[in-house]
C-alpha cells in the first residue's frame, strides 16, 4: 500500500507543478481490450481443499506449483484523461488517465504442475498414473479493473492537423476478483479416477472476494485529428503489464504472475 500512496502523491505533485503551462486538455475514450491474460503463475496448491491447507503434509500441500496461462475475457473499456503540452517544448507533455474494464476470468481448463504431484498420483494408483500435473475445469469469476496511468507524452507534430503521438509511464492497477469458491472438476486424471484412487474431489469453498493493488507499466501510441482549434478526435493503441499477487483463488494461495492486456480506443480531446 505504501507504493500506491507514493504513486498517488507523485501524480498530484506533477499535476500541480504543470498548471503554469499553456496548452491543457481533457479527454474521454471508449474502446476494446483484447488478448488479456495471466502468465507465469506460481503459487501453493492445497489438494485438501476446501479444508485448510496442511502445510506439513507433502501429499496435500504443494508450494511453488506452476499454473498454465489463464485467458481473460475481451471487454469494453472506458476512460478519462487530463494532460498538458509544455509551452517551451510543445512536442513534449504529460498525461493522467483513468480507465475501467471487465477482463473476467472465463470458464476454462487450468493445469497445475508440481513434481510431488507425480509422486502422489503414482503412490495412490500403484504406479498407474505417473504424471506430475492435474488439470481442472475451473468455473468463471468476475474481475473489475481500474487503472490510473501517469504518462510522459511525445507528439511528432504540434502544428499539423494530424498529430501522431506516443506515451509511456507507470500504471496503478486496482483489480477486484469475485466469484464462486467451487474449485473445479478434474479433467486429467478424470473425476472417477481421483475419487477411486485418492479420495479427492474438490467441492465448494468460501466465495472469492479479493482486491489487489499493484503498480505496473503501460505504453501507448496513437494519432489525433484536429476537428477545430478546440476539439481533436483520435485513435489509440495501449499495452499494459503489471505483476499480480492473489492471496487466495480457490485451492491456490499466494499466486504470483504477470497480467498483460492490449486495447484499441477512440479518443475525443477538448483543448483549453
Amino acid at each position: 500500500m505504501r507504493t500506491s500512496n507514493e504513486f498517488v502523491f507523485g501524480v498530484l505533485f506533477l499535476m500541480l507543478s504543470l498548471q503554469a503551462y499553456a496548452e491543457n486538455y481533457v479527454g474521454v475514450s471508449l474502446g476494446y481490450s483484447f488478448s488479456q491474460r495471466l502468465n507465469n503463475l506460481t503459487g501453493n496448491e492445497n489438494t485438501n481443499y476446501p479444508d485448510p491447507a496442511e502445510t506439513d503434509n507433502p501429499f496435500t500441500y504443494f508450494p511453488g506449483a506452476h499454473l498454465s496461462d489463464v485467458k481473460l475475457d475481451n471487454s469494453l473499456n472506458a476512460g478519462v484523461r487530463v494532460g498538458h503540452w509544455f509551452e517551451s517544448q510543445p512536442n513534449w507533455g504529460f498525461e493522467i488517465e483513468g480507465n475501467f474494464s471487465r477482463p473476467d476470468f472465463k470458464r476454462q481448463d487450468v493445469t497445475i504442475s508440481h513434481p510431488a504431484l507425480g509422486q502422489l498420483l503414482s503412490y495412490a494408483t500403484g504406479g498407474e498414473i505417473t504424471q506430475s500435473y492435474i488439470t481442472e475445469d475451473q468455473d468463471s469469476a468476475k474481475i473489475k479493473l481500474f487503472q490510473i496511468s501517469a504518462d510522459v507524452m511525445y507528439r511528432f507534430s504540434s502544428e499539423d492537423k494530424i498529430k501522431p503521438y506516443i506515451g509511456a509511464g507507470p500504471t496503478l492497477n486496482v483489480m477486484k476478483i469475485s466469484g464462486t469458491g467451487y474449485s473445479g472438476r478434474f479433467v486429467s486424471p478424470d473425476a472417477n479416477t481421483m475419487l477411486d484412487c485418492c479420495n479427492l474431489f474438490y467441492g465448494p469453498g468460501p466465495n472469492i472476494s479479493e482486491t489487489m493493488v499493484r503498480v505496473g507499466a503501460n505504453v501507448k501510441a496513437g494519432l489525433t485529428y484536429s476537428i477545430d482549434k478546440d476539439l481533436d478526435l483520435g485513435v489509440e493503441y495501449k499495452f499494459n503489464w503489471t505483476p499480480v499477487h492473489i492471496s487466495n483463488f480457490r485451492s491456490q494461495s499466494d499466486l504470483e504472475g504477470d497480467f498483460f492486456s492490449h486495447a484499441f480506443s477512440a479518443v475525443l480531446i477538448k483543448k483549453f
